[in-house]
């Protein structure tokens, strides 16, 4: 799959979508690039996409990160992935479980990977 994002905030996805790793809230392929709506960011515009191997994550412009696609080996970073074999969410989801009042500057992911940089603890 390829997801990108444009001055606009918003994200556009195109490839197979097995395991809703593009993010459109069903499992379809896309043979042409497909907007995300922007309500399953919490309206908030995107500044950045990564992709791994199955999943993708998605960081707003306030520092909060969703994630989308396949989660069976913990990549998603969503607490209710530990107990759910084979997880996967076919939309935009928010990881709670990062730390308060601290945005994410950046993300990057290779694989089943994903790190987070997030702003120092004031």
């Amino acid at each position: 799959s390829t997801q990108s994002t444009g001055d606009s905030g918003h994200v556009f996805t195109v490839g197979v979508g097995t395991l809703g790793r593009l993010g459109t809230g069903d499992s379809k392929n896309r043979l042409a690039p497909t907007k995300i709506p922007l309500s399953y960011f919490g309206k908030e515009k995107v500044s950045r996409v990564v992709a791994g191997t199955t999943m993708c994550h998605g960081v707003t412009v306030s520092g909060a990160v969703y994630v989308w696609g396949s989660g069976n080996t913990g990549q998603t970073g969503l607490l209710e992935a530990r107990r759910i074999r084979n997880f996967a969410t076919e939309r935009p989801k928010r990881i709670e479980a990062l730390p308060k009042g601290r945005p994410v500057i950046t993300l990057t992911s290779s694989g089943d990977h994903v790190l987070a940089l997030l702003t120092a603890d004031q």
